[in-house]
């Protein structure tokens, strides 16, 4: 028949288990979550989300903004991306973007506008309801008075993956040294991120 094993054999076989157990345990815990990857949404039936975005060039001496306005159905409406030949700070960057993009909302006629914004020191400063003392203040006091002009307004922060339409933009903006609007169809080189972004209503 089978040889019982000895106690200290199965003391040994029970440890070496034990062991491949809390291996594969602390390998397990120690391989990071992976992170969920924030992708655009699109805004509540009836309103309009602006997304913009500002963009410092990698030598710090000039910069751009980029704006992508679209519908609850993530189809294109407008979009933009300007050149701020004197702007070297990023933040200063992200509030004159925003508030060229908040602009051509009014110009556009849009009543519900939700803006959406990468930056989160530059979504605080606009949901705060003190004044802002800081040096870009004015133009942020100045992007609070055109949204409280509106029917509705609201302002949201994203990550960097929900922005990209808006980030490319911008760095056209900046790049380039362009200007420009377009209205009803969006550039050639924003066609697949639009695309890739309209919601499946699955």
């Amino acid at each position: 028949g089978r040889r019982i094993a000895q106690p200290q054999e199965i003391i040994v076989t029970v440890q070496v288990q034990l062991m491949n157990w809390k291996i594969a345990h602390e390998m397990r815990a120690s391989q990071p979550e992976p992170k969920t990857v924030q992708r655009w949404e699109p805004p509540d039936e009836g309103w309009v989300k602006i997304n913009s975005d500002g963009a410092v060039s990698k030598h710090g001496d000039k910069g751009g903004g980029g704006a992508v306005f679209r519908d609850h159905h993530g189809a294109f409406r407008a979009g933009m991306c300007h050149f701020f030949p004197n702007t070297v700070d990023p933040e200063m960057a992200e509030v004159l973007a925003c508030r060229r993009a908040v602009q051509e909302t009014i110009n556009l006629h849009i009543q519900r506008a939700h803006v959406e914004l990468d930056n989160q020191a530059v979504f605080l400063m606009l949901n705060s309801p003190e004044k802002s003392l800081s040096v870009v203040g004015p133009w942020v006091q100045d992007i609070k008075a055109m949204l409280h002009s509106m029917e509705e307004a609201k302002v949201t922060c994203v990550s960097r993956s929900g922005n990209v339409a808006a980030h490319k933009l911008a760095k056209v903006g900046v790049g380039d040294n362009r200007s420009e609007l377009w209205v009803g169809s969006p550039p050639d080189f924003l066609l697949d991120v639009i695309a890739d972004e309209i919601p499946s209503f699955v």
